[in-house]
């Protein structure tokens, strides 16, 4: 059975969680590998040079990008006109969709944590989409 790159990435999380268990415990090279790159993806600020401009995508010597757009990491021979999806405007809070939870006395809701918690109270002032939306433009990653 031959996978596409395509077929790898979609793959359930658990199922790629288990792959990459099992790959790591009977390869010490590729666990190795493998930690390396996982560093720099979740390092990004550590290891990469510093943006050119405010879109231009960061480079690090292994051939990594952090896209400027969506913020994703890609390779180049990856890059292609619908690889990137990402938003042209701010994600700016709701007051809609809070006021029945939320009165004048309750803390500060716009923080990572209620972000990733209640996207329905979070929306893309480009598009009117809700914060978990994955962009509404799709391009190149730059």
């Amino acid at each position: 059975m031959t996978l596409t790159v395509d077929d790898i990435l979609s793959a359930p999380d658990d199922d790629l969680r288990a792959a990459i268990r099992a790959i790591c415990t009977d390869d010490n090279k590729v666990r190795d590998r493998l930690a390396t790159y996982l560093h720099k993806v979740q390092n990004p600020a550590a290891k990469l040079a510093p943006k050119k401009s405010k879109n231009a995508p960061k480079v690090d010597p292994s051939g990594i990008f952090l896209c400027g757009q969506c913020e994703k990491t890609f390779l180049e021979p990856d890059n292609h006109e619908t690889a990137c999806t990402y938003h042209t405007g701010e994600c700016e809070v709701n007051e809609e969709a809070w006021q029945d939870m939320y009165t004048e006395a309750d803390p500060d809701y716009d923080n990572p944590e209620m972000r990733k918690s209640f996207p329905k109270g979070f929306q893309f002032e480009c598009c009117g989409e809700i914060g978990d939306h994955p962009g509404c433009k799709t391009g190149k990653h730059k």
